[in-house]
């Protein structure tokens, strides 16, 4: 059987998939399962994993020219799906049964109908158990204790123990932070409320990471000038982030993808700050993490675009 991921919403929207990328291989072990993401960045917390054979990322026509010679049984689009661009694409690649959600609006105008097999998306839940109940459309059972995944390896690895060594931060208190949050700067809170929470939660021997793509390179050197204590610019790829990340024992953060990698950890205690976003669709994956709403929720559900 020839299985087709589509994602096409982000990172962290990649990460939230996780869970039923999973039991897909586990129920599928001898399936061929293959990612198409828009941005190759959405594929990455997959790349170098088991869970997957292939990776395709958009380049026009030719992509789904390439994608219907594949003959998929199966395509899955990740949640949210309610938009015509994923339910035209998810039809064009021609897969035989055609996996999404179904919403309340929006029908005609996101082309919902080229999709044949439906679940009704549920307002009040994770994105996570979103995910998780296209397994039913499969007649798969939902797996009781799902976890979120990143996948690095051991080169990656390797980079956070030898900056840990590097550095002399072996004993120290490790804060990471992330006041960036991508070009969706609504979502962005105020620098001085990420300094009380770094202040408050600070022991003496903490040292403090600062992530960040390229284009976040002003805001997280302006938050470096502003605080006192001994701290570090973070400037990789997303792998050795990820990895950085991991071994961090806290993670103050924006709704990001960022914050979605370190609910991977079972080591990083998370404080998640939402600022107008769904926290009831998005919060970190884990019980090792604090949700702070700064704003209440000014998205319409699951996208502004489809909700009149």
């Amino acid at each position: 059987m020839k299985i087709l991921i589509l994602l096409a919403s982000g990172i962290g929207n990649s990460i939230l998939f996780s869970p039923t990328l999973k039991e897909l291989r586990k129920k599928y072990p001898n399936s061929k399962i293959d990612i198409f993401a828009y941005k190759k960045p959405f594929a990455e917390p997959f790349v170098g994993s088991n869970l997957i054979d292939n990776v395709y990322t958009y380049s026009g026509l030719k992509t789904i020219l390439k994608l219907r010679k594949n003959k998929y049984d199966i395509s899955i689009t990740a949640f949210p799906s309610n938009r015509w661009q994923f339910n035209l694409f998810a039809f064009l690649v021609g897969a035989k049964k055609r996996l999404t959600h179904s919403y309340n609006v929006g029908t005609f105008k996101t082309l919902s109908f080229l999709q044949n097999c439906k679940i009704k998306a549920n307002e009040k839940i994770h994105d996570v158990d979103q995910n998780l109940n296209l397994l039913k459309l499969l007649d798969l059972k939902i797996p009781i204790n799902g976890e979120v995944f990143f996948s690095i390896n051991d080169r990656n690895k390797k980079y956070a123990k030898d900056f840990i060594k590097k550095n002399k931060l072996t004993n120290k208190h490790i804060i990471g932070i992330h006041p960036g949050s991508g070009p969706l700067d609504y979502k962005r809170v105020s620098l001085d409320i990420f300094i009380k929470h770094i202040n408050k939660n600070k022991q003496k021997n903490s040292i403090l990471l600062i992530f960040g793509s390229k284009d976040e390179k002003g805001i997280k050197e302006e938050i470096k000038d502003k605080l006192t204590m001994k701290s570090y610019i973070i400037k990789t790829n997303l792998k050795d982030t990820a990895a950085l990340i991991k071994n961090c024992d806290l993670f103050i953060t924006n709704d990001t993808g960022l914050m979605h990698i370190a609910s991977t950890s079972k080591k990083t205690r998370i404080i998640a700050l939402f600022n107008g976003t769904c926290y009831t669709r998005t919060s970190p994956y884990t019980k090792n993490s604090k949700i702070i709403v700064l704003k209440e929720n000014i998205l319409k559900y699951p996208f502004r675009s489809t909700r009149p």
